[in-house]
């Protein structure tokens, strides 16, 4: 049976920055299932950030999906072949869509990534990742153990994602960090090159997530 919105040739890139609020037929809905159990992770984990859209759908139905097909990708990573032209080394490459999925569904998941992150006190790696997890989805609770993972991690990527969990779960709190983080960068500043953007990449993302929280004092004040 043919599934049109989901099918092979649809534009999955547009999909995944769309809210979709057509209510999904148990043969669409299947369709995206499939994709994230089963397909290669880096499409998985673009097939995650759709199924995490699908506004019609109950947060059980997303959630639960994915956090499976990301539980799995943590504990044993699938093979994924050589990856170009990005910033960020394999493993955060892979993962980072999953986090963007958490965050769309937003805090109505913080439950069921709680859950998880709580079964695995004893794998402090695997915790950090539900962590990240916990922060994309904007729960306060963890914006102290994110803002170590910025200070203390030696891996810029993992610094690089753990700073955009921070905005969303400290908010203005936010706020100084970031800006002390960003010091020293002004933009054209890194060489335009791939190894330049690398170079800068903590105070550039800081400088981003710094951006957006402004941006909303700005329409907070508006209102």
């Amino acid at each position: 049976m043919t599934v049109p919105i989901f099918s092979g040739g649809y534009a999955f890139s547009i999909l995944q920055n769309c809210t979709i609020r057509k209510t999904l037929t148990p043969e669409e809905y299947q369709s995206l299932v499939r994709r994230v159990q089963l397909n290669h992770p880096v499409s998985a984990g673009d097939a995650s950030r759709v199924l995490a859209r699908c506004v019609s759908l109950p947060v059980a139905d997303r959630i639960e999906v994915i956090k499976e097909r990301f539980k799995k990708e943590l504990i044993s990573p699938s093979p994924i072949g050589s990856i170009r032209d990005t910033y960020l080394s394999p493993r955060v490459y892979v993962l980072n869509p999953f986090l963007l999925a958490f965050s769309y569904i937003g805090k109505p998941g913080i439950p069921y990534l709680m859950q998880e992150k709580n079964k695995t006190v004893e794998n402090e790696e695997i915790k950090k990742w539900w962590i990240l997890a916990l922060g994309f989805a904007e729960d306060d609770s963890v914006a102290e153990d994110l803002k170590r993972i910025i200070q203390n991690d030696t891996d810029k990527s993992m610094q690089c994602i753990a700073i955009r969990a921070y905005a969303r779960s400290a908010r203005q709190a936010a706020i100084p960090l970031l800006e002390k983080l960003q010091e020293g960068y002004t933009p054209g500043k890194e060489p335009p090159s791939l190894q330049g953007h690398m170079k800068y990449l903590v105070e550039i993302t800081a400088k981003e997530e710094l951006f957006e929280l402004q941006e909303q004092n700005v329409q907070d004040g508006k209102k």
